[in-house]
Parts: structure tokens; C-alpha cells; sequence
């Protein structure tokens, strides 16, 4: 998520609403880090 790589381009062509905001994406990654 971090290198805006995920999810695949390819997943998101069939799936539009699979795209991440930049603050849906910081949410995702601060809990990520916060689960070490």
C-alpha cells in the first residue's frame, strides 16, 4: 500500500470500488505497523 501498489491495477479494473483514498490507504497502514 505504501508504494501505491496494491491492490493490482489489474483487480481494480473489474473492481472500481477497490481503490483506496490516501486516508483510507494511512488508516490501513497505521494499523498494519501498530499490529508488531
Amino acid at each position: 500500500m505504501e508504494t501505491k501498489e496494491m491492490p493490482l491495477p489489474s483487480y481494480t479494473l473489474m473492481h472500481r470500488n477497490a481503490r483506496l483514498s490516501e486516508a483510507q490507504a494511512k488508516i490501513w497502514i497505521d494499523w498494519i505497523e501498530r499490529q508488531d
